[in-house]
């Protein structure tokens, strides 16, 4: 599990100061990048130089309590399934008295950077998702 703590912001509330729905995937996104940083991967180095990229082709969210802005959010992402060529992660968010807030997923295919065609999952990569 890899936990990542964050804030609400202005900019992922609607006018009544509650989080907008599709900010939800903006938040489990930024811990998915945070944990790539960690581990030495830079999403933007994988987009312009790298050999593979793992878009994300499918993602659900339910929305349990409303986050309320600079409310602060835990979230904890978890390896949910992988597969020869994707991987599926879930993100649990909660407040700050554990309360749960959301459920996210998102499964992300392995892509041949130069091809866009399926690829097996990287061994490091692989490695590195099941240490989470």
């Amino acid at each position: 599990m890899y936990s990542y703590e964050t804030v609400i912001r202005m900019q992922h509330t609607d006018a009544a100061g509650v989080m907008f729905f599709a900010s939800v995937f903006v938040l489990a996104h930024d811990c998915y990048e945070a944990f790539l940083e960690q581990h030495g991967l830079s999403l933007g180095a994988m987009l312009d130089e790298g050999r593979f990229i793992a878009p994300i082709v499918h993602a659900e969210a339910d929305i349990r309590k409303p986050m309320r802005l600079s409310e602060k959010i835990t979230i904890e992402m978890t390896l949910a399934k992988t597969g020869k060529s994707s991987f599926e992660l879930a993100y649990h968010l909660q407040n700050k008295t554990g309360e749960t807030t959301a459920h996210v997923t998102t499964i992300h295919a392995m892509l041949d950077n130069a091809t866009r065609k399926a690829v097996r999952t990287p061994d490091f990569f692989a490695m590195m998702l099941k240490q989470m």
